[in-house]
């Protein structure tokens, strides 16, 4: 492995991230954001993009990198494990308010991965945008909906709609500033009559090359 950093991290996915997502994502780092070095991107930033791309869309090789990087988490996890054990056998004698409070900073958090990311916790900062839009279902291309888009980001968008959809539906959506295909992550109540959906953007197009409706930092 030629590369320290977290291949996943690079691409700005989630380890469970479907094949889809990983394309769609390192397009929107290498063009949409200008990592490219023939758009002005730095060499060594575009290198590093590229090589987690060729291991994630590798079916075999995203497969041992998976296991090295499960591997790394248990040998951590021994460790800590290792150095609270050890802690605790020297401060027997100490007191007992602090040997707690040890163990509990000595506990391994694992991480948990989740396609609906709080905001917070977003790698890919999401703007307001407000745009109206129109959206319809692959599978009944002639009906057509209208809707709001509550905030957007290079990776996905929310929006507000009047009709409950399904979750992992594909789905087409187009404004004045993107037509985007995607699928459909949640759909939660949002008061009356009204429903908030995510979607995961696959492909994307901007109406035009350059423009101030969203900025973000890579």
């Amino acid at each position: 492995m030629k590369n320290r950093r977290n291949y996943y991290r690079i691409l700005h996915v989630q380890p469970d991230a479907p094949l889809a997502l990983i394309v769609a994502s390192y397009r929107t780092l290498m063009h949409t954001l200008k990592n490219h070095p023939d758009l002005g991107g730095d060499h060594e930033t575009a290198v590093m993009i590229n090589e987690a791309y060729e291991i994630l869309t590798d079916t075999k090789k995203r497969q041992a990198y998976d296991q090295t990087l499960l591997a790394k988490r248990n040998t951590a996890s021994v460790s800590q494990q290792n150095h609270k054990q050890r802690s605790s056998s020297a401060n027997q004698q100490g007191n007992a308010a602090r040997s707690a409070h040890k163990a509990q900073q000595a506990s391994p958090k694992s991480e948990k991965f989740d396609i609906n990311t709080p905001p917070e916790q977003r790698k890919m900062p999401r703007v307001k945008l407000g745009a109206l839009v129109s959206f319809y279902f692959e599978e009944q291309p002639k009906v057509k909906y209208q809707g709001t888009i509550i905030d957007f980001s290079p990776a996905g968008l929310q929006m507000q709609i009047k009709v409950p959809v399904t979750i992992n539906g594909n789905i087409r959506v187009r404004s004045q500033q993107l037509t985007a295909k995607g699928i459909i992550s949640y759909c939660k109540p949002l008061g009356r009559d009204l429903w908030r959906i995510g979607i995961l953007l696959l492909e994307t197009e901007y109406s035009q090359r350059q423009g101030g409706f969203f900025e973000a930092n890579v």
